[in-house]
């Protein structure tokens, strides 16, 4: 396990959060609804269908903010007992991205902090 998995889940916050946002897409199309296109998802929640493709893809590295998450769980129409979870991975992926990098990837950021090239 890894220092940015969710305690207790082994998996990464930002890869948990994005699959639980696109069982919620996947998953909208009941009740006789449609589900509804990324492009029109995204109109409704104020960003792009780029980004809103980014946050429910778990191989990108583009984690929702809280705020998208509230508003997804709200527009799909989630299951309520989805949205604390969703809200503690989105705080974990927030967390975790915010984690200083350590070996290779430190020295490559000061590097590139002094303006060297890599």
């Amino acid at each position: 396990m890894t220092d940015n998995t969710v305690a207790g889940h082994g998996e990464q916050p930002g890869r948990a959060l994005a699959g639980l946002l696109r069982n919620w897409w996947e998953s909208s199309a009941r009740d006789g609804r449609e589900k509804p296109t990324q492009q029109s998802l995204a109109k409704r929640l104020g960003i792009d269908q780029t980004t809103l493709s980014r946050y429910l893809n778990p191989a990108h590295a583009s984690n929702a903010p809280s705020r998208i998450v509230e508003q997804l769980h709200t527009a799909l129409r989630a299951p309520a007992d989805d949205l604390d979870r969703a809200l503690a991975l989105a705080r974990a992926a927030a967390a975790a991205g915010k984690r200083p990098v350590v070996g290779i990837e430190a020295a490559v950021a000061r590097l590139r902090a002094r303006g060297g090239k890599v």
